[in-house]
């Protein structure tokens, strides 16, 4: 495995290539590139992850991801990140939260591993505490 790259902030046509042939996630991931910061991550075979922090305006903002089926291989590199990434933006007193769709164990396992914690339905809050993987 070769390094990563890091683009921020992303390339529309990184989250146009992201995003595939859903309209629907194409619009939201320009959206979230329009009104937040993002950043493309790539590997030796191209665009292999994206993320975006947008702030609510009410001193919350919220972290989302998006990956290729690839970045299974660089998961813990990729929770590593995120987590030294938004702890930084915590140590300011923002509160960070993302979404988890209910029964996404994929999803839920990265989220802890970055440092969610579960607050009710598909809503998770950063805590900080970074689930160790193992």
């Amino acid at each position: 495995m070769g390094y990563l790259r890091f683009e921020s902030p992303a390339l529309l046509t990184d989250c146009l290539d992201m995003a595939g042939p859903w309209s629907v996630t194409r619009k939201v991931f320009l959206w979230q590139h329009q009104n937040g910061d993002s950043i493309s991550i790539f590997d030796d075979d191209g665009l292999l992850a994206m993320a975006f922090l947008v702030s609510r305006g009410d001193g919350t903002w919220e972290f989302a991801l998006a990956l290729r089926a690839r970045a299974r291989e660089r998961m813990l590199e990729l929770c590593r990140f995120a987590h030294l990434t938004l702890a930084r933006l915590a140590d300011t007193g923002a509160v960070i939260i993302c979404h988890v769709m209910d029964g996404n164990k994929t999803g839920s396992r990265m989220a802890r591993l970055v440092g969610f914690t579960p607050a009710g339905g598909t809503l998770w809050k950063w805590s900080g505490k970074h689930v160790k993987h193992g």
